[in-house]
């Protein structure tokens, strides 16, 4: 991409779940492999001993430790002083994403490349303050410029633009589009991921909501990315300048009345309960929107989203819960669903039917790695066969089991060799700007159907347009 060698020296920040199940894993291969050296590990002082486990069932040397006070101040400071002394080429950012920002500052002055897990950074209360989501996207613009003003390479780590399946829906929706003129007319996407939240859970720490945000932050950013790149080229050819989203919420006080006191779950330990709209205002639950893209001739393209936590489930309620990653019942259920008018409808269905992978699994619908794409087209106007249904398996076999896993580890391996990923900062941009459009739409609603519109002509959000791939 620049001309400059590959990156091996990594600075990893952050050892939480998301780590220890992801990057840790591809780290020792690599680094046994000989393409990396991890040169170091920033992690709370508190997690020490928990380290030294992830480490050792990885079989990887324990590297030189910076170890954090949950107060600590002039982390910056202490972290120019540890890169002057065992100098990194990249920071691979896994930590909460409320305290990003000095690691984002430490990239601008030593002029590492940065790798960051989503979201790219958060605010607190933007569920519920307009004025923190309109911030939000001022953020993410200024942090973008200064990375392009210093030339460094950063790339968040949104798997689904580096997924097999979701490249060749990409590239069949922009070939139609620039072959026939004609744009996506309506994109339909729905992510439900069967995170059952107790009620005695609202105030927990992991994929928190307690900060005033939730689902959008949590996988939901996934799906508004998503939507961003599948349909940006027809934003881009028909000139769309605005955006109006009708969106609607619902938060910890409506998953109350229903499961508060339900005979289905264990009765709650005096003192279990949280008293939720006491002592904060929570992080939004299910999001739904409308979205209606607009040039100044009227209506290009209309998207829904769905994103959703309270769907199927197969956590156990009576079980504690041991993994608060992966271990609360997360079955997901994915369906994407695009179409360019009258010539081609192209569709995505993912949908398990259990959290955990079986001991023999297929790509079946109910499977752990179950992914098909459905494709219609016009007979009259594509040589190409009226309707296909197309797997994973046959399209790219080598990515098809534990696809999002497979897709993960490309990105973070392209991004080494300095390649254009795709998802660059400054591909997030407009998934960035829908972000804070939903979020302002939660915060003015206030748990009801909320109307908000956004002007995408400032700042040029397409001007790059030639150096765009992914």
């Amino acid at each position: 991409m620049t001309g400059r060698p590959p990156i091996r020296r990594i600075m990893l920040v952050g050892v939480g779940r998301h780590a220890e199940r992801i990057y840790v894993p591809l780290l020792a291969q690599l680094v046994r492999l000989g393409e990396v050296e991890l040169t170091g590990v920033v992690e709370l002082r508190s997690r020490h001993d928990e380290l030294l486990r992830i480490f050792g069932a990885h079989s990887l040397q324990v590297p030189t430790l910076t170890l954090l006070s949950d107060d600590e101040e002039a982390v910056l400071e202490r972290m120019l002083r540890v890169h002057a002394q065992t100098p990194f080429d990249a920071l691979l950012i896994c930590c909460d994403p409320r305290h990003r920002s000095t690691y984002f500052e430490l990239a601008l002055r030593t002029g590492s490349a940065v790798f960051v897990d989503k979201p790219i950074f958060v605010l607190d209360d933007i569920a519920h303050d307009e004025a923190v989501a309109v911030a939000y996207a001022e953020r993410l613009f200024a942090l973008e410029q200064s990375v392009r003003a210093a030339g460094i390479h950063f790339v968040v780590q949104a798997q689904r633009r580096a997924h097999e399946g979701y490249r060749y829906v990409s590239s069949l929706i922009d070939g139609c589009v620039e072959q026939f003129g004609v744009p996506v007319t309506t994109a339909h996407i729905q992510h439900a991921d069967g995170m059952w939240v107790q009620p005695n859970e609202w105030g927990r720490d992991y994929h928190p909501f307690k900060y005033g945000f939730g689902k959008l932050f949590h996988s939901g950013y996934h799906f508004v990315d998503l939507l961003a790149w599948l349909v940006r080229s027809s934003l881009e050819r028909f000139g769309v300048s605005s955006v109006e989203a009708a969106v609607k919420a619902t938060f910890a006080a409506d998953s109350l009345r229903i499961w508060q006191d339900h005979p289905l779950l264990p009765p709650a330990s005096p003192g279990q309960v949280e008293p939720v709209e006491t002592h904060f205002r929570p992080g939004e639950h299910d999001v739904h929107a409308l979205l209606d893209f607009r040039n100044a001739l009227g209506t290009v393209s209309v998207a829904e989203l769905s994103l959703l936590q309270s769907s199927f489930s197969d956590r156990d309620p009576a079980k504690p819960v041991a993994d608060p990653y992966k271990g609360i019942g997360r079955v997901r259920h994915e369906r994407v669903d695009v179409k360019v008018s009258s010539l081609l409808n192209v569709q995505v269905h993912s949908y398990q039917s259990r959290s955990t992978r079986g001991a023999t699994e297929g790509d079946g619908p109910g499977e752990a790695d179950h992914f098909e794409i459905l494709v219609f087209r016009h007979p009259k106007f594509f040589s190409a066969p009226s309707f296909e249904k197309v797997t994973l398996w046959q399209l790219a076999p080598e990515t098809a089991r534990a696809h999002n896993e497979w897709a993960r580890g490309h990105l973070f391996r392209a991004f080494l060799r300095r390649e254009r990923t795709g998802s660059e900062l400054s591909d997030h941009l407009l998934s960035g700007l829908l972000t804070t459009l939903l979020y302002r739409g939660l915060a003015r609603g206030a748990g009801r159907l909320a109307v908000v519109s956004q002007s995408l002509s400032l700042p040029p959000l397409f001007a790059n347009t030639n150096n765009r791939s992914g």
